[in-house]
């Protein structure tokens, strides 16, 4: 009986990080080829495959002079994919603006700095703000814009240039990040693709055979000595204000009651006495610092009276699932309600 087995090595990884986690690793997101990349994936006789948080494109070392011949003829070959989060939970416990919504990451190898064995494709340690960029069907412009002269461009390419007679202005492009504008008015950055429904994903990433990064890959499958790129993308916990809302079953002097942490470096202040929604009284006890969420909270807080006893050995810490935006006077925080009954 005939057996045959098929040696595939990665051409580039991408490994999708969250601090949220204990692990550090995530299924929380889903990677998915574009049309055009899914395409091309096949063109080129590569398979993606992936598994909790990490995704492999590889190539058949047997079939490599074919590969090779691909790259040669084509030496700008881009690779896209959508990048999709499975649980609904990625606003809560991500630090990111709550405003956010319909806005998707951006994610890209062309600007990639080393952390250890792996290349981070965004600017910082951690995906900022600034990797989220609006979704758009079509440019809208507001009335400044009008009779002015403006271009739209790929990175540093000039596309077009137009003299805008409309405030609305249809796109025909392929999928990726584009900007459009002038250098006297400004330029807005802005994501775009057809294949993209009202359901957006969560970002977009773009892995580049061009310049230096071809280089690396063609002169590795000439000498057979290939070490793959290993793209990774960090996300950070959200970080919270925590609020004890103590609610007593008998009435007990408020300076009776205090919280005790294990960190020196973190404190409640109150009692607070205050009246919920519901119509309960209760003691409102705020943390001094914003607490990252954590599927492993490391930190241990009691309840105890003012000599010490402990009342609740562990109280409960906040949900993930749960997050509230509130806006006083121009300061806007994000907190974790957590109510006690004792």
């Amino acid at each position: 009986m005939l057996q045959f087995s098929f040696q595939y090595n990665p051409l580039f990884t991408c490994t999708f990080q969250h601090l949220f986690f204990a692990d550090k690793g995530s299924a929380l997101f889903k990677m998915v080829p574009t049309a055009e990349t899914e395409l091309l994936l096949r063109r080129l006789g590569l398979v993606f495959k992936g598994h909790a948080g990490v995704w492999n494109c590889l190539y058949n070392p047997e079939a490599q002079e074919g590969l090779l011949a691909e790259l040669e003829r084509e030496k700008d070959l881009v690779f896209r994919f959508w990048v999709e989060e499975q649980t609904g939970a990625f606003i809560n416990i991500t630090d990111m603006p709550v405003q956010s919504v319909g806005s998707m990451y951006y994610f890209s190898n062309v600007n990639r700095q080393a952390e250890g064995d792996f290349e981070l494709w965004h600017s910082n340690t951690i995906a900022q703000a600034e990797q989220l960029h609006p979704f758009w069907h079509q440019i809208q412009w507001s009335e400044k814009w009008l009779g002015k002269k403006v271009s739209l461009k790929k990175g540093q390419k000039i596309l077009q240039t137009v003299q805008l007679e409309s405030l609305t202005m249809p796109l025909n492009l392929p999928t990726g990040l584009y900007s459009v504008g002038n250098d006297e008015l400004g330029w807005n950055t802005f994501l775009h693709s057809k294949e993209v429904g009202a359901k957006k994903p969560l970002a977009l990433v773009e892995v580049s055979l061009v310049n230096g990064a071809y280089d690396e890959v063609y002169t590795s499958l000439v000498e057979r000595h290939f070490k793959a790129s290993r793209g990774l993308v960090r996300f950070g916990s959200r970080a919270t204000d925590w609020r004890y809302y103590i609610v007593q079953k008998y009435n007990v002097a408020s300076d009776r009651y205090r919280i005790h942490t294990n960190d020196t470096k973190l404190e409640f202040s109150g009692p607070e006495e205050v009246k919920l929604s519901s119509g309960e009284r209760a003691l409102l006890f705020k943390s001094n610092v914003s607490i990252p969420l954590s599927q492993k909270i490391t930190h241990n807080f009691q309840l105890r009276n003012k000599d010490g006893k402990i009342l609740v050995q562990r109280l409960p810490v906040a949900a993930a699932d749960q997050i509230i935006p509130e806006s006083h006077n121009g300061i806007s925080k994000i907190f974790s309600d957590i109510k006690i009954y004792v």
